[in-house]
């Protein structure tokens, strides 16, 4: 007949009071009731400072927690460390998310790298996680790409969905491994599966990348459910297949309103996108006023495009008053951010002082900085100045190769100065 449990009570006590840390552990096991806390707090600390790393981390738990005892974030690290120093897995991971975010301590990364390392290399997959994430921002250490991607890859495959996500983005940029579109889509996929949305989005547009009439399909779908997780920007490429007939029939008035709706919400692509809708009277009615007031809502929230097309509205007083002055001020904010149109249009407008002093050097310099993106008519105009000498040293031969890389474009003027020279 097998002992009682008063007999296995009075054994696992009398190991207890003999100082056996295990047994002081399991014996407050059984003192952990509200009526009984005193005395299994009295016996987990005993059972801690006994060198027991079960104890230590409970221990460690409720001072990290406030559970039981009094918050205390300098005792939750003193036995968080005396568990993690006996490879108490789960006290590594802890100890290092309190380094990591400098939780009631000074930061320390490198004592956060140390012990999410630890934790890794025992097969913790959220520390592997945490780990992959510090060397692919280069967060307490050097950005390394590659040791992310491998770790990464291990978390991946244990299923952390967050993993899957963050390898699928490294193979889709090319970040640490080779680009690899299909590997992208493999771990893309196992994370949609798992509900994450983020990954549902970009498999919609590997799938759009692939370009195929099944894959554009395969991708509408995908930004269709995104959507429907309220995914922002899966609303806004949802719209652009309306608009474009990619993966669906083309529906442009569907595709104006998502635009409308994300724009009014300020989503700036979209208000820049409706503004298209409205001057190209796509989806709706052609109606200038309302494309002006769109591409001003996106270029006062910084979009560059939008800043150039509502320049080109006051310069050519389209859809508002004219006015040269502003039409300059916004092709100074397109083409200080890199709009190439809008650095070639600013060139023009201080070569001729439109809405500005004239200044034949700045004129010189935005037309040069137009000319990098290959702009035709700031080729030719810049070609002109040094063709007369004007704002530049006469330089025929440069004015030529000019004209000529303006021509190819079929810009008429170039060609016909082609010809003079």
């Amino acid at each position: 007949m097998g002992e009682n449990k008063n007999d296995l009570l009075d054994k696992l006590t009398k190991k207890a009071d003999s100082g056996n840390s295990k047994a002081q552990y399991e014996l407050a096991d059984k003192y952990k009731s509200a009526e009984n806390i005193s005395e299994y707090i009295f016996l987990l600390i005993k059972s801690a400072k006994g060198g027991y790393a079960e104890a230590q981390f409970d221990l460690a738990f409720y001072f990290d927690h406030g559970e039981i005892l009094e918050q205390n974030v300098d005792e939750a690290v003193k036995w968080y460390t005396k568990a993690a120093e006996q490879g108490k897995v789960e006290a590594q991971y802890n100890l290092a998310i309190i380094y990591e975010n400098g939780d009631g301590v000074k930061q320390d990364y490198s004592e956060a790298i140390k012990w999410y390392t630890k934790a890794a290399k025992q097969g913790l997959v959220d520390a592997i996680f945490n780990l992959a994430v510090l060397y692919k921002t280069g967060t307490g250490t050097s950005i390394d790409l590659e040791k992310a991607a491998s770790l990464f890859r291990k978390s991946a495959v244990m299923g952390h969905m967050e993993s899957q996500y963050n390898l699928g983005i490294l193979y889709f940029k090319g970040e640490g491994v080779q680009r690899d579109l299909l590997e992208a889509k493999k771990w893309f996929t196992l994370s949609a599966e798992q509900g994450d949305v983020k990954s549902q989005f970009n498999l919609a547009i590997c799938y759009e990348e692939l370009g195929s009439n099944q894959d554009l399909f395969y991708a509408f779908k995908l930004y269709e459910k995104a959507a429907e997780n309220g995914l922002e920007d899966a609303k806004l490429n949802l719209a652009q297949c309306y608009e474009k007939g990619k993966g669906v029939r083309a529906d442009a008035t569907k595709a104006v309103e998502i635009y409308k709706a994300l724009a009014k919400k300020g989503n700036q692509i979209a208000q820049y996108d409706l503004a298209i809708c409205y001057r190209d009277g796509t989806g709706v009615r052609r109606n200038m006023s309302e494309a002006v007031k769109w591409f001003s809502h996106a270029a006062n929230q910084g979009h560059i495009d939008a800043r150039y097309q509502l320049a080109r509205c006051y310069e050519t007083g389209t859809g508002i008053e004219k006015d040269t002055g502003k039409a300059a001020y916004w092709y100074i904010k397109s083409a200080l951010n890199g709009n190439a149109n809008a650095q070639y249009c600013l060139a023009v407008c201080y070569e001729k002082g439109i809405g500005v002093v004239a200044d034949i050097n700045k004129a010189v310099n935005w037309y040069k900085e137009a000319v990098k993106s290959g702009v035709p008519g700031a080729q030719c105009n810049l070609a002109i100045l040094y063709y007369n000498g004007k704002g530049v040293k006469k330089d025929v031969e440069k004015a030529r190769e000019l004209f000529k890389m303006s021509a190819v474009q079929g810009n008429k003027t170039a060609r016909e100065y082609l010809t003079k020279i």
